[in-house]
């Protein structure tokens, strides 16, 4: 699948959304997430090209030739840092989206798991969005009132 064909599928998904057709949306973003998934097991990639590097840098290593082991284990090494900010700040926002929908449905204990592993992989990304604000909030609240219970029993 080519990011074009990607796109069109996933605003699609977005219009029927915002039409009022989000069963109908749901389908085409599942269908869309399944035509992905699958072909992922058997792509190369990113994390294929990232240990292509690495090799390089590894018998330029052991060939003696150390200022080109360095560079190339330096470029593999911003590779991989990149996806990682990429990949931790991207989970942090649906961690806490998660514990806002958790918080909201009234799950205070399982909001509150999922609500300090978003805060921790913010701060790890340094993302700052502003959803983390109000998890930070629901949070604290649900931490104090937690606290209180004990203190009164």
């Amino acid at each position: 699948m080519k990011h074009r064909e990607w796109l069109r599928e996933f605003r699609r998904g977005i219009s029927l959304h915002e039409s009022d057709e989000s069963e109908e949306a749901l389908a085409v973003l599942r269908q869309l997430a399944n035509k992905i998934k699958e072909p992922l097991h058997r792509a190369v990639g990113q994390w294929h090209y990232s240990q292509t590097l690495g090799m390089v840098a590894k018998i330029f290593e052991d060939l003696g030739d150390y200022s080109k082991a360095a560079q190339y284990y330096s470029k593999a090494g911003g590779w991989d840092q990149s996806e990682a900010l990429s990949f931790g700040q991207s989970a942090a926002n649906r961690y806490a989206y998660s514990a806002l929908c958790w918080f909201k449905r009234g799950k205070s204990d399982k909001a509150a798991r999922v609500a300090s592993l978003a805060l921790i992989l913010a701060d790890r990304y340094r993302d700052k969005s502003r959803v983390f604000h109000r998890v930070e909030i629901l949070l604290r609240q649900y931490n104090e009132k937690k606290a209180r219970r004990r203190k009164q029993q």
